[in-house]
């Protein structure tokens, strides 16, 4: 180590003063570092900066794929959704649309899957008919039919307003995952294959919906602090 001559000669040459001397009395845990004397004209020796480490990014699922996760007549697979489907779509369109954010497009499925599903139906078409085949009052018998004939529009009109629902979801649903088709497609799927085509836009949507939920999850998990 230099001593106090030495030290006086280093601060003399350099523009900082020299490292302080080694005392033997300082703890073997306290010594301090001993940095070599630089070169005439260098600069003095860089500090020790720590750069923050950066936060390492979650892990994102997607499921744009660019196909179907499920076939379209693999009904079967998922028995519980085929069978709730075909015996009462109406529950199924209305989880759907909750799922796809279209509460308003649930609300109106839900209330016509109820109209249909109550005897109100056989009600109507009994009370029309059956003035037809007696025959004995024939005014009665126009006005059933009158009667008849607008319950009939107003029923293939929410007909109509439910395929075009439908055919909306299922646009959506394939612009999510990045299935090539258009709108030709989706009618003539929902026409031809109606309950399959329903229960594969369930699937879909609940394959979807898991994966946000999985998302949302790792994207809002907290960091921990680091320790100082």
């Amino acid at each position: 180590m230099m001593d106090k001559e030495a030290q006086a000669q280093y601060a003399t040459e350099y523009s900082y003063p020299a490292p302080p001397p080694y005392t033997p009395s300082e703890p073997p845990h306290q010594q301090r570092p001993y940095y070599p004397p630089p070169q005439q004209g260098s600069a003095p020796p860089p500090h020790h900066v720590f750069a923050p480490q950066q936060q390492q990014q979650p892990q994102v699922a997607s499921y744009q794929g660019g196909g179907w996760h499920f076939p379209l007549f693999s009904c079967l697979d998922d028995l519980s959704t085929c069978l709730i489907t075909f015996f009462a779509s109406f529950i199924t369109e209305w989880q759907m649309s909750k799922q796809l954010g279209h509460p308003k497009y649930a609300q109106f499925l839900l209330l016509l899957g109820i109209f249909f599903a109550t005897p109100l139906v056989v009600l109507v078409y009994v009370v029309g008919y059956a003035p037809m085949m007696v025959r004995q009052d024939r005014d009665g018998w126009v006005m059933s039919q009158m009667l008849l004939g607008v319950i009939y529009m107003v029923m293939m009109g929410a007909i109509g307003a439910r395929f075009v629902i439908l055919v909306k979801q299922r646009s959506q649903i394939r612009h999510q995952l990045n299935v090539p088709g258009g709108c030709v497609d989706d009618c003539c799927t929902l026409y031809w294959c109606g309950p399959c085509a329903v229960c594969q836009m369930k699937r879909e949507a609940d394959y979807m919906a898991q994966i946000d939920s999985f998302n949302r999850c790792a994207t809002n998990i907290p960091t921990a602090i680091p320790r100082m």
